[in-house]
């Protein structure tokens, strides 16, 4: 009895809770994903009550696949639909943070190490964040002339490679809606409902409009589709987002 171990479910759950909390966070802040920091809790509490139930009562299934499926359904639930790459890289992200974090409560065991642990990782987590600002600022930009009848507008796009909006199979540009206004004078039959679905919205629709042809990059296309968005894209530095395929085609 003297050598028994007493296992507290509650603090499992909590402890389990805030690990997931900031791992998922983490990675939606390197990421740039927009989620409510609600939906991250209530998630991640969901997740801490399943994985402390299959080690207290399933112990047969705590394994390292079971961990990766749980870390993996977890990111499709906090982001939202995906495609496969993306919950790998969102998940591996998360799971990066995770071993950063428990390195450091594992130091707390051992005071001298906490202060070094603790700055590796505030440092490890800055870096991070440095390199994707700077992948950021040296993301391709493209310059987009766009005609309709005798309105031209000219835009400056940012080749984003996920943005995978479509419409008939035909890949659409997004842009700011007051950069392509003019296009939509007098739409007669060249509009078009653009479905798309995104984090927390299931059933948008965009209105696009279905332009003559335009030059991407110093590359003459026939028939492209523009579809407007009411936010600002790229804080004046771009107007416009469009797929590498939209690019190159």
């Amino acid at each position: 009895m003297d050598n028994m171990t007493v296992v507290y479910a509650d603090i499992m759950i909590l402890t389990s809770t805030a690990m997931l909390f900031a791992s998922y966070l983490t990675a939606a802040l390197i990421h740039n994903i927009g989620i409510r920091v609600a939906r991250i809790l209530v998630i991640s509490f969901i997740l801490s009550v399943i994985s402390t139930i299959v080690i207290l009562y399933l112990g047969f299934m705590a394994n390292p696949v079971t961990a990766v499926l749980l870390l993996s359904a977890g990111t499709a639930l906090c982001f939202g639909k995906m495609t496969l790459k993306k919950n790998i890289t969102y998940s591996l992200t998360a799971l990066a943070s995770a071993i950063l974090a428990g390195g450091v409560r594992l130091a707390i065991g051992s005071f001298p190490w906490v202060i070094p642990v603790t700055l590796m990782y505030i440092g490890i987590f800055i870096f991070i964040k440095q390199i994707r600002s700077a992948a950021i600022q040296h993301q391709r930009l493209c310059p987009i002339i766009l005609y309709r009848g005798d309105t031209k507008v000219s835009l400056t796009a940012l080749i984003d490679t996920g943005n995978e909006l479509s419409y008939r199979g035909e890949r659409v540009i997004i842009a700011e809606k007051k950069a392509v206004a003019p296009l939509y004078e007098n739409p007669g039959e060249d509009l078009r409902l653009i479905p798309y679905k995104s984090i927390g919205n299931n059933t948008g629709v965009l209105i696009g409009i279905k332009c003559d042809g335009a030059w991407i990059d110093n590359i003459k296309k026939d028939t492209v589709i523009v579809a407007a968005v009411d936010t600002s894209l790229g804080r004046g530095v771009y107007n416009a987002l469009i797929d590498p395929e939209t690019e190159v085609i």
